[in-house]
């Protein structure tokens, strides 16, 4: 945490190292505002790099996803219907395909080796140059069943699709009719002892719902894949599952699930049934591009009574997080079945107010309440109504409701910050620092969404990308723009008592800081009203710049300091003494 040094004496006002908002002085002052500038682990604060615009439409940018595939740094947008790959270090895109919808949200999301996009209309897989209607897995629906009569449900329907994989194993009593038990719409192909089996030579018995075929002999090996005819239910159910908006993959390496929500029925989450590997190359072998995705009847779960929509899900360490606009639930992987997912109240009056506001700081979630940001902690007590704690309220009195129900959350990992905007304000984006428990705020950064541009942050503005650069000191809002603008970093004290009104003081400022030929000017403002502000220019790393400032009488002192220049400044310390 960053640390403030005491002055030895009461006229003399010290930082060695700076905190973020909020932060008390030794004079019963505070930060009040820190504006474009990091604090740093060290307790410097750092003017903040430029970004750069790398991709303009007239398109709304719908979804973004980035990440390593295969050792590869990857990038996906969608924009208005097309999907496009974006080239971080040239801001180049190129369309690999289309989907139907062009409006509404949607969302990339990575799932057993293949990148996906849900759109509340369809689930999509990506693959090369095309986005192909996800199959979903076709289950092994009955296993070894005998001729005559069907035998145990193995697995059920996927209610994604009526797709089947039956498998007979031929007893003594041999019979020429082999059960589906359900009534079959098509069958798709027929093997005997491994090889295809000839169309022509069998046929469905729609009476008794029966695939016939002479000639078997006890020991013979079949297995039949069907389309069985759509069951309303079934139907209703994928209908529903299909408007899902969102997703979050959650799960051990053997138990990996996906968890779709925010559909028709917002308090309703769609969970999905683990595929081995051995059972998806079967299912694929049959029906190729199949896929592991498997949901079956009861596998969708409702979370609380109705009163509270589902706003965001995502893990807490071995757990599942489930934050309403009204309360948190909380479910344990290892407990999760098929007929329930049992799901236990954590608490009653935490939430989540704005959609998808939670990001991970390690294992532990950040979330955006009604009334404050929020930090869970990993108290394994699961009854416990103190798992979260509030973490902004050196910033509560600057945000308003709006924030609150629109912000966007983005975890930047090279630097350890957790980053918020609303997307309606007027460009600020507050960022919280773990490390140094630190809040200050960037301005001029419209974001609508944010994403990892290999390190850097990203973020979009619902029609543009731009990429932050380390090597850039002004930012470029147009694509190929030769000069940007200037980016001004502010740090406001409230006012600093120094006792005594009326005496004459003699004031002088030190400053110790990295300002390469760029400008830093202290304004200081006097309880009298006069206004005393003086510009000084380092000339490199730690300079340590001491300035004599003309006396006047006061009791109290606003103190701002802004760093307008075009370079990389860091301050380092200041020192304000009186005498």
């Amino acid at each position: 945490m960053a640390k403030k040094t005491k002055a030895s004496s009461p006229l003399s006002l010290s930082y060695e190292g700076f905190g973020g908002i909020g932060a008390k002085d030794s004079h019963n002052g505070a930060i009040s505002d820190l504006v474009n500038l990091r604090v740093c682990a060290d307790g410097s604060l750092r003017k903040r790099s430029g970004y750069k615009a790398v991709y303009s439409s007239d398109k709304e940018i719908r979804a973004i996803w980035s990440g390593y595939i295969g050792g590869s740094f990857e990038c996906y947008f969608l924009a208005g219907r097309g999907i496009y790959s974006l080239d971080i270090a040239t801001g180049e895109a190129t369309l690999k395909t289309s989907i139907p919808q062009s409006e509404g949200k949607a969302q990339f999301f990575y799932f057993r080796d293949y990148l996906y996009l849900i759109d509340g209309i369809n689930i999509y897989r990506l693959r090369d140059s095309y986005a192909i209607s996800i199959k979903g897995y076709v289950p092994l629906f009955g296993k070894d069943w005998d001729a005559g009569y069907p035998g145990q449900i193995n697995e059920p329907l996927n209610i994604l699709h009526r797709h089947a994989r039956i498998t007979y194993k031929i007893g003594e009593s041999v019979s020429a009719y082999l059960p589906t038990m359900y009534p079959v719409a098509t069958i798709d192909a027929l093997y005997k002892n491994g090889e295809l089996v000839d169309p022509a030579s069998y046929e469905f018995d729609t009476r008794f719902n029966t695939i016939n075929l002479s000639g078997l002999a006890t020991g013979d090996k079949l297995e039949a894949n069907v389309t069985f005819v759509d069951d309303e239910a079934q139907a209703a159910a994928r209908a529903e599952l299909l408007t899902s908006k969102y997703a979050c993959v959650f799960g051990g390496i053997n138990s990996t699930r996906l968890f779709l929500w925010n559909g028709e029925s917002k308090n309703k989450i769609f969970s999905s049934l683990y595929v081995d590997e051995a059972s998806e190359a079967a299912s694929d072998a049959r029906y190729a591009g199949s896929g592991p995705l498997y949901f079956v009847e009861g596998s969708s779960f409702t979370v609380g009574d109705g009163r509270y929509n589902v706003k965001a899900v995502t893990r807490h360490f071995d757990r599942l997080l489930i934050l309403t606009d009204g309360d948190a639930w909380i479910a344990n992987s290892t407990t999760t079945g098929l007929e329930e997912f049992p799901i236990m109240s954590i608490n009653s009056s935490i939430g989540c107010s704005s959609e998808q506001a939670v990001a991970l700081i390690g294992n532990d979630p950040v979330s955006v309440g009604r009334q404050a940001i929020y930090r869970w902690t990993s108290d394994t007590d699961e009854y416990s109504e103190c798992n979260a704690y509030s973490i902004s309220e050196p910033i509560s009195d600057m945000l308003d409701t709006f924030f609150y129900q629109n912000a966007r959350v983005f975890y930047d990992k090279r630097r350890d910050e957790i980053w918020l905007s609303d997307p309606t304000s007027d460009g600020c984006v507050w960022i919280f620092s773990p490390k140094n428990d630190a809040w200050f705020r960037f301005e001029r950064i419209s974001a609508t969404d944010f994403f990892d541009a290999d390190g850097e942050v990203g973020f979009s503005d619902g029609y543009s990308l731009y990429i932050f650069d380390p090597s850039l000191h002004a930012d470029f809002d147009t694509v190929g723009a030769e000069s940007g603008r200037a980016i001004i970093g502010e740090l406001v004290f409230d006012l600093s008592d120094f006792g005594y009104a009326g005496y004459k003081r003699l004031l002088q400022a030190t400053l110790r800081a990295d300002t390469p030929d760029a400008a830093i000017t202290l304004t200081l403002t006097t309880d009298r009203g006069e206004v005393i502000e003086k510009t000084v220019i380092g000339r490199g790393a730690h300079d340590v710049i001491t300035r004599r400032i003309h006396s006047h009488r006061f009791k109290t002192l606003e103190t701002k300091l802004s760093m307008r220049g075009d370079a990389m400044q860091i301050l380092h310390s200041l020192e304000i003494n009186t005498r």
